[in-house]
C-alpha cells in the first residue's frame, strides 16, 4: 500500500477536501463581522498556502497531489465551505488520519499531518484579529513570508497577532494530530 490511488472514492473525497475544509474552519474560529475583511484575508491566504504546497513535489510529495487536486476541485470549494463546522472538521481529521495508519505509508502520515498544520497555522497567522487590528504591521510581512515558508513554525512560536479563539482552535487540531 502506500498510494492515493489505495483509496476508494469517498476516502479520497475525504483527503482532498480536508485542508480546505480545516482551512476554512480556522478562518471561521474568529471573525470581525463589521468590515469581512479578515475574511477575505484568509481565504487568499488559504488559496495561498495550497498552491505553494502544491508545488513542495520533492519535500512533500504525497502533500503536494493532494493540494493539486484541491485546486483541480476549486468548483467544490463551496459545497467544502459548508462542510467546515468544527465538530465535523475534527471527526474527519481523526478519521482521515486513521485511514492513514491503515492504507498509507508512514511518510504519507506524516506529510498530510504536515500540510493540515502548516494550512491552519497560515490561516490563523494571516489576520490579526486580536493584537494588530488595523493589520499595518502584519499585512507588510506576512503575504511576503507566505511566499517564501516551507515549514509553518510550531504553535510555540505562534506571533500574538492571533486571537484567542483561533489559538484555541489550533490548539485542538494539534491534539488530535499528536494523538493519532
Amino acid at each position: 500500500m502506500g498510494n492515493f490511488s489505495d483509496l476508494n472514492q469517498d476516502e479520497q473525497a475525504l483527503f482532498i477536501s480536508l485542508p480546505y475544509r480545516v482551512g476554512v474552519w480556522i478562518s471561521n474560529a474568529d471573525d470581525i463581522e463589521q468590515t469581512r475583511r479578515d475574511d477575505k484575508r484568509e481565504m487568499k491566504a488559504l488559496e495561498i498556502v495550497i498552491a505553494r504546497l502544491a508545488k513542495a513535489h520533492r519535500k512533500m510529495p504525497f502533500a503536494a497531489n493532494i493540494m493539486a487536486a484541491i485546486q483541480q476541485n476549486k468548483n467544490a470549494w463551496q459545497v467544502w465551505e459548508n462542510n467546515a463546522a468544527e465538530g465535523v472538521v475534527l471527526g474527519d481529521v481523526q478519521n482521515a488520519i486513521l485511514l492513514c495508519h491503515k492504507k498509507l505509508s508512514e511518510s504519507q502520515l506524516k506529510q498530510y499531518k504536515h500540510a493540515l498544520w502548516q494550512i491552519a497555522i497560515v490561516v490563523a497567522q494571516s489576520y490579526g484579529e486580536q493584537e494588530d487590528p488595523d493589520n499595518e504591521m502584519h499585512v507588510d510581512h506576512f503575504f511576503q513570508w507566505i511566499g517564501s515558508f516551507m515549514s509553518a513554525p510550531s504553535l510555540k512560536k505562534a506571533p500574538e497577532n492571533m486571537s484567542a479563539k483561533e489559538k484555541t482552535a489550533l490548539k485542538k487540531l494539534r491534539a488530535i494530530l499528536k494523538e493519532t
